[in-house]
């Protein structure tokens, strides 16, 4: 908010901040302390008197559109997010504005809400902004319904490290020890947050005598910390098994996850393969092709300077595959070491 010059006068007015949401600040307004002086006092207090009435007529606007957008989803119908919910400023009056439909009855309220709140904070330049939403995220590991759940956790795992407070790590550890549901979800989150004072606990999970998912996870949040019994567990597993669609589709982004130098070098070593024991993605025409078109996809999100542009959407942009995939094998027959991104899920 653009303040008033007052060059040449003593200040009267004393800013102040209204701090919200993990230390998102709303913009200063003035507060009049010297009532000795009222005219100055009043003829300040015009601008942030319009300021504020234009403030709270956006607010209105955002409620109004909020409760029509809901209405709509209460009854089964999933219109596209109203636009003012990414445009409007501040963003964290739409978080707070969001608050009632997270703790709603109904669980596509609460799913659509989850979606606008990653939509609203996911891209902010603003770090408390981006902690505030991964704050509100991290709710939803206790939701009650596990679509919920499934969509909230998917959208946390977009954020990156650095997004991930203190407070939050914290809210983390607590779920882990305390057994909430999904253990297979939460566990996987502290192997990427390197949250190693929970290993003895997780390494307990991955013994024989738990569920095969839980089992899964646990080593992979134990790789994703570096533990060398772990990486060796899940590469004996996985190097017994061919690779084709099974194996990239369901097994390759669990290797990816770990982070770890070996499994990576695996599954580039399959990139080379010209077998084809894939199949194309059209199901009306699908033909056998090299797995290696799915595998370049997963490696681009984990290494750094990998030479094919990723869009929005996290695909390649690449109108030639044969093409494309030439040019991936190539790199890293040129590039023998390369940097693995740790600071995405």
């Amino acid at each position: 908010m653009a303040r008033p010059s007052r060059q040449g006068q003593v200040p009267v007015c004393a800013p102040h901040a209204i701090t919200h949401l993990s230390a998102v600040l709303y913009p200063p307004g003035e507060k009049c302390i010297s009532p000795a002086i009222p005219l100055v006092c009043s003829f300040l207090s015009i601008p942030v008197f319009i300021l504020l009435t234009a403030f709270s007529s956006e607010a209105q606007d955002l409620k109004q559109e909020a409760g029509q957008y809901f209405s709509l989803v209460r009854i089964g119908t999933y219109p596209s997010f109203p636009e003012v919910f990414t445009s409007a400023k501040p963003e964290n009056e739409i978080l707070t504005l969001l608050q009632p439909f997270l703790d709603d009855s109904v669980n596509d309220v609460r799913e659509k809400a989850y979606e606008i709140v990653y939509a609203v904070t996911a891209k902010s330049t603003l770090p408390g902004l981006r902690e505030g939403g991964v704050g509100m995220l991290m709710n939803a590991f206790r939701d009650h319904d596990p679509g919920v759940r499934a969509t909230a956790i998917d959208l946390l795992a977009k954020f990156r490290k650095k997004d991930f407070n203190p407070a939050v790590k914290d809210s983390l550890r607590n779920l882990i020890r305390s057994g909430v549901a999904p253990l297979d979800k939460s566990i996987k989150f502290a192997g990427f947050l390197q949250l190693t004072d929970l290993i003895p606990l997780i390494l307990q999970w991955s013994q024989p005598g738990n569920p095969a998912r839980l089992r899964w996870s646990a080593l992979q949040s134990l790789a994703r910390m570096g533990d060398d019994n772990a990486i060796a567990d899940m590469m004996i597993r996985v190097r017994k098994l061919p690779v084709n669609d099974d194996l990239v589709y369901n097994i390759f982004p669990d290797l990816l996850f770990t982070r770890q130098p070996g499994p990576i070098a695996w599954i580039v070593e399959a990139l080379e393969s010209d077998e084809t024991n894939c199949m194309s993605a059209d199901a009306e025409r699908a033909v056998p092709i090299p797995c290696g078109y799915r595998i370049m996809e997963q490696l681009a999100s984990v290494i750094e300077g990998f030479p094919l542009e990723r869009d929005e959407s996290g695909d390649l942009k690449a109108d030639h595959y044969p093409s494309a995939l030439r040019t991936v094998r190539q790199w890293f027959r040129i590039h023998k070491t390369y940097t693995i991104i740790h600071d995405r899920y």
